[in-house]
């Protein structure tokens, strides 16, 4: 999945230069993780490997250094910026729904708690406030899931391509 903010050509060059598909990897990467991953993908993408071999990290790895042994010194460094932006794409929205979801929910916590309180007087206007904020309620509980969701997969794309970093750091300081 491309994030909205890359440049789809960067993020298809690096592919087409490395031979690698980054949602597959990324599954495959969630799958040696113990994280919840799409078993289709990984299964037909990688239908020779066998179960315990898609689990070792080492496997992995040698099949990430593989990849990047393509590239020559300079290309790796580039790779290596690449990256970089890469995981502060994810940390930023990771950071972004942390900073803005919790104050946002608590001013409309706290407005539908001061409409109810307005309309306590009347049986109507309790019965109207009681119905907008339950109706509050349950579309800012699912925009909440949403966002949650998506924080917690901008957290393992993050650890993702800061253990590609990790592992280009290693092959450019042992090249």
């Amino acid at each position: 999945m491309i994030n909205k903010n890359t440049d789809p050509k960067l993020h298809e060059f690096w592919e087409k230069k490395l031979s690698v598909n980054y949602d597959v990897e990324y599954e495959r990467y969630k799958k040696l993780c113990g994280l919840p991953y799409n078993k289709k993908t990984v299964d037909k993408n990688y239908p020779d490997e066998q179960e315990q071999d898609l689990l070792i990290y080492d496997v992995w790895y040698k099949s990430v250094i593989k990849s990047i042994n393509r590239l020559t010194y300079d290309e790796k460094q580039e790779y290596f910026r690449y990256l970089e932006q890469k995981t502060r794409e994810n940390e930023d929205r990771f950071t972004l729904a942390q900073t803005i979801l919790a104050p946002f929910m608590v001013f409309f916590v706290s407005f539908m708690l001061s409409m109810l309180n307005d309309f306590m007087g009347e049986v109507y206007g309790v019965a109207r406030s009681f119905g907008s904020l339950l109706i509050g309620c349950i579309v800012l509980s699912l925009y909440t899931f949403k966002e949650l969701l998506g924080t917690k997969e901008a957290a393992n794309r993050k650890y993702f391509y800061q253990d590609m970093k990790e592992i280009l750091d290693n092959e450019i300081k042992g090249t």
